[in-house]
């Protein structure tokens, strides 16, 4: 019996280039082709890179989500900050009180959480 591979959606394509898009110009081309031409994939980007910040706010990476936001930005993503604070908030937990306390990274989260408090409020 032969096995079909599948090709991978437009979504999981999308998913996968954000993950290196921030280091890399060829991924933020191919997530704009993407976008451009797939209803469905422009839809879900705001989403995805949600999930992508929160993912690197969750790890202590300050620097990394704050370039996924500003990237976010140029590229006219609507992405809701609001929830951000208290993802950093839980985060925050981890690094200051938790096994993996570092000093550094709580800071660096500190200052993205009043980075983002700044924009929600116009300042």
């Amino acid at each position: 019996m032969e096995q079909q591979s599948e090709q991978p959606s437009n979504l999981d394509k999308l998913n996968y280039l954000l993950g290196k898009i921030w280091h890399n110009e060829e991924a933020k081309k191919q997530v704009e082709q993407i976008v451009n031409s797939d209803t469905e994939s422009k839809e879900m980007l705001p989403r995805l890179v949600e999930e992508k910040i929160e993912k690197a706010i969750d790890g202590g990476g300050a620097d990394s989500a704050r370039g996924m936001i500003e990237l976010a930005k140029e590229q006219g993503v609507n992405l809701d900050l609001k929830a951000f604070p208290k993802i950093i908030d839980k985060a925050l937990k981890q690094f200051v009180n938790g096994e993996n306390a570092d000093v550094e990274i709580a800071q660096s989260l500190l200052k993205l959480q009043k980075e983002i408090w700044d924009s929600i409020e116009g300042k």
